[in-house]
């Protein structure tokens, strides 16, 4: 066996937690270059050496020169649709592009029930104050209709106190938790994941641990979430959503025990078939043989 070397940094949160699962070695030489820079500069150098070149996509699209050179490459790994789509649309072959997800933690299969206090989350890491004030708003409306409902907003640190400001804002604060978390407990404790986002690009890993956790899932419904959810199958997908519609899907899951578990239950099978340890595996497996 040969030992794989990884070259460059993982910059996504997609290119991390693939980068974390990839194995130590395998039967040929390898190289897994992240980075146009280091994809440019250092593909035709290893492939006179003999070795296998890999490239872990985290572009949405390649342009000219990674296009280019991305002939020298023996494989490109692309971590989710969101980008294989992209690499595809600029014409890179698709007998390169291999769509391989990262792994995710797996809880034992959960069924979502209509709690007396229903908490919701939601991943404010790369979102606007907009989108997020009309997820608080959204929340705010549905509580002074079914009762208490809290709210867990997971966001990068140097948001925290503007966030906060927010929350005070719209006098939301009692049912409110702002975090900066690394771990995935955000998710797990709660009833409902949200997803609205305002940019065009991949989704949050969010999306998918929320998924392994059997949680239903409310989600604007956009290419992003599309690759994963299906409206009213595992997900109610609203289309440029604002406090009102946000409030009224949480009411119709609310009243709807039935539909929760549905959607749980589906979540958490989809998630299986896609992002085990053992479905990584076998893909990696096939590519560094």
């Amino acid at each position: 066996m040969r030992h794989i070397t990884l070259l460059g940094e993982a910059k996504t949160q997609w290119a991390k937690f693939l980068a974390q699962n990839i194995p130590k070695t395998s039967k040929k030489r390898t190289t897994i270059l992240l980075g146009s820079a280091n994809q440019i500069l250092l593909s035709l150098l290893l492939k006179i050496t003999g070795k296998k070149i890999i490239w872990l996509a985290q572009k949405h699209t390649p342009g000219l020169f990674l296009k280019f050179f991305s002939t020298f490459a023996d494989a490109i790994i692309a971590p989710n649709q969101f980008i294989e789509t992209g690499w595809l649309s600029d014409g890179v072959s698709s007998q390169k592009i291999h769509l391989i997800y990262p792994v995710c933690e797996f809880n034992e299969e959960e069924r979502a029930s209509r709690a007396p206090n229903m908490s919701m989350c939601y991943d404010g890491s790369e979102n606007t104050n907009e989108k997020i004030s009309s997820v608080i708003k959204g929340v705010k409306l549905a509580n002074e209709i079914i009762g208490p409902i809290k709210i867990t907003i997971n966001c990068q640190r140097k948001n925290k106190n503007n966030l906060e400001w927010l929350v005070e804002k719209l006098n939301m604060k009692k049912n409110t938790i702002i975090m900066s978390s690394k771990t995935n407990e955000w998710i797990k404790s709660s009833d409902i994941y949200i997803y609205s986002s305002a940019q065009k690009n991949e989704p949050p890993m969010s999306i998918i641990q929320a998924m392994t956790f059997a949680k239903p899932i409310i989600a604007e419904n956009n290419q992003a979430s599309r690759e994963f959810l299906k409206q009213k199958e595992n997900a109610v997908l609203i289309d440029n959503p604002n406090a009102e519609m946000i409030s009224q899907a949480i009411i119709n899951l609310y009243r709807n025990e039935k539909w929760m578990k549905s959607m749980s239950k589906k979540n958490f099978l989809f998630a299986k078939e896609k992002f085990s340890q053992k479905i990584f595996n076998n893909k990696i497996n096939e590519l560094f043989s």
